[in-house]
């Protein structure tokens, strides 16, 4: 029988337990080179021998804690239980080929490559011909064991079947399945019909919306009895509560849940299904502080914000393009808000105080601080590009200029950056990092700074890195913490020398807000997001978040290193970001949305509304507020027009 008590739990495996750590980042960080499993790989490891009922497990362990060792040391201990089965492994693509190299690292306990050759492997002075029959020969062995599959294969697989819940059963028969980054396909934006409409068809449409989660769940409602499922994230409630309501019917398809059913309720269904490392002792983390740069509005940038103001960009938060136009407006725009491009970049760039202020004073700022920088946009056309062109009107190169030419690199030292996007190959982003976290490279003298995309915000690690530049918000607060967790890593700092002349063992993170005076926008876009719709997404996370916490089968084994549990200490509680324990609400709807921007109807009929660009009423005409909150333009005598307040 599967343990689900955490008290049981606890007692049984009472050997893991963890105390408050006290060591230093030098005492943990440095010393015996060995590879050995930490913790909760071994807990886990130990659990899967003894506990032989459990059918799904999520593995919410935060970011930088191991997670694919820990599921490969797992899914090596269900391989030797069952030999003649295979593990499935389904993930973001350009996680692939970090999951294949972690199988052949110490990790995987030389079952696929042995210590020599992987030594071998990895020395630069090993010819391309012998890496590749290497790769070659340790790429058979694991595929004869594992299946290492992207979201878009599987889907693409799912589609292609004529009975749906025949090839769910072939798929997952004697399997074990892993799906790494699980938050990606737990999405509120498939149609309850339409997957209603698959149950019976056993066909996936070729028109449907969220296809991946879609599939997903009906992966889990129909899998072989013979099969295991292990979930992985470090965020598993990614945007906001409600999408802790899909999490719970696609692990426990049993607990019924409908617009009434509250967190309290939900939660116990998930016991003894949901595994919770905090991560180690914060003291192996570099500390982390915050500045804000409030950038004055250019006057182009308020006329334009007040023209889309009143068009109505008005898009839902939960959606990728929310107030887009106004945050893009906010980075660089031209005249009448025409298309940034590569024949009229050069104008935005002579003139940034009228057209981008927000990207001058990155640039200045990174010009000003010595060490490693990295900036994340959620733009790449409108964001990093333009800050990419900025960076090369100071005499910036890129490292792909260096690869072309390598007697550039000693001419622009200090000055080289490298843009890291989903256009660029595994080849070039192992090369990236390579050099970017070499202990040569410590002060940035070969790359100095990451020009990041969305596509940054897994899979990767930065060492050394002195700032973090947030150059437009991320309002999602799982994608925030994947953003920071780049340069925020396990023993990320500990080449740097305590007493090193400029560097620190410290990250600090730059949120630029772009501010006005003008009377006719209440808020710009990024006030609104950092002050409206940040906080009140990040409590309501942090209620889902740490009501998984307290289900945990580890629970009383690792609340020790959870954030306020004696393990952080009271000057850094501020400043580190680990998580917390807080009381759960009793009577949490799951169905509850955060309070923020919600469309509305302007009542005010078109004739009567006041100028979209100045927000003056016409002469003889006052602006007042009509029974609805909304402005109008009321005629009256002798009084002149005036302004918006």
């Amino acid at each position: 029988m599967r343990t689900k008590s955490r008290t049981l739990t606890f007692h049984k495996y009472k050997k893991y337990e963890q105390h408050a750590d006290t060591r230093t980042m030098d005492d943990i960080c440095i010393g015996d080179t060995d590879f050995k499993l930490q913790v909760q790989q071994n807990f886990m490891k130990d659990w899967m021998k003894r506990e032989k009922s459990w059918r799904n497990i999520l593995l919410y362990h935060e970011i930088g804690s191991g997670k694919t060792c820990t599921s490969i040391t797992m899914a090596e201990e269900y391989l030797r239980q069952n030999p003649s089965h295979k593990v499935k492994v389904i993930l973001p693509a350009r996680l692939r080929t970090n999951f294949f190299d972690e199988l052949i690292s110490p990790c995987g306990m030389n079952a696929y490559i042995s210590r020599e050759d992987f030594i071998r492997y990895h020395d630069s002075n090993t010819s391309v011909s012998r890496k590749r029959k290497l790769r070659s020969q340790f790429m058979k062995a694991i595929e004869e064991k594992y299946e290492i599959m992207s979201f878009e294969k599987f889907r693409a697989s799912a589609a292609k079947a004529h009975n749906l819940k025949q090839w769910v059963e072939m798929f997952t028969h004697n399997s074990l399945v892993i799906i790494d980054e699980v938050h990606n396909l737990i999405s509120m934006k498939y149609k309850l019909e339409q997957y209603t409409k698959m149950e019976e068809t056993r066909i996936i449409p070729k028109k449907i919306v969220g296809i991946n989660t879609v599939v997903f769940k009906y992966m889990l409602s129909h899998a072989s009895n013979s099969c295991k499922f292990i979930l992985m994230t470090a965020t598993p409630v990614f945007d906001n509560i409600r999408q802790f309501k899909d999490l719970v019917s696609i692990m426990n398809p049993k607990i019924k849940i409908d617009e009434n059913t509250t967190l309290n309720h939900a939660i116990d269904g998930l016991r003894g299904m949901v595994s919770y490392f905090p991560g180690t002792s914060p003291n192996a983390y570099p500390k982390v502080s915050y500045e804000t740069h409030d950038i004055p509005m250019s006057k182009l940038q308020e006329e334009l914000t007040i023209r889309i103001l009143a068009a109505g960009d008005d898009d839902d938060e939960y959606k990728e393009s929310f107030l887009a136009k106004q945050r893009q407006v906010s980075i660089a725009c031209l005249e009448k808000n025409a298309n940034i491009t590569d024949k009229n970049i050069n104008k935005v760039i002579a003139n940034q105080d009228k057209y981008a202020p927000k990207v001058k004073a990155l640039v200045n700022e990174i010009d000003t601080l010595k060490g490693k920088h990295m900036i994340y946009s959620n733009f790449i056309e409108k964001g990093l590009k333009i800050v990419e062109a900025a960076l090369r009107k100071k005499g910036w190169i890129s490292i792909s200029d260096v690869k072309k030419k390598p007697e550039l690199g000693a001419k622009h030292e200090y000055k080289v950056y490298a843009l890291w996007d989903g256009s660029i190959k595994d080849a070039e982003k192992q090369m990236i990092k390579s050099v970017i976290n070499h202990k040569s490279n410590l002060d940035g003298k070969y790359i100095r700074l990451v020009l990041g995309s969305p596509s940054v915000k897994e899979g990767v690690s930065f060492k050394h890195i002195q700032h973090l530049h947030m150059l437009d918000p991320v309002w999602n607060q799982s994608a925030k913490t994947q953003v920071e967790g780049r340069a925020i890593r396990f023993c990320s700092h500990i080449d740097i020398p305590k007493d090193h002349e400029f560097l620190k063992r410290e990250v600090k993170v730059h949120i630029y807000v772009i501010k006005t005076e003008s009377l006719s926008i209440e808020m710009t876009a990024d006030e609104f997001i950092y002050d409206k719709v940040i906080p009140n997404k990040k409590q309501m996370v942090e209620i889902a978040e740490n009501a998984l916490k307290s289900v945990a089968i580890d629970h009383f084994l690792f609340r020790k290193l959870y954030k306020n549990g004696n393990n952080t200490p009271p000057e850094e509680q501020e400043t580190y970001n680990k998580p917390s324990i807080i009381d759960i609400p009793e009577d949490v709807p799951l169905n509850m949305r955060p309070k923020g921007k919600e469309k509305t109807i302007n009542s005010c009929p078109l004739k009567r509304r006041p100028d979209k660009i100045t927000g003056l009423c016409p002469e003889g005409m006052e602006k007042k507020l009509n029974k609805h909150g909304k402005y109008c333009c009321y005629m009256i005598k002798n009084t002149r027009a005036k302004r918006m307040p």
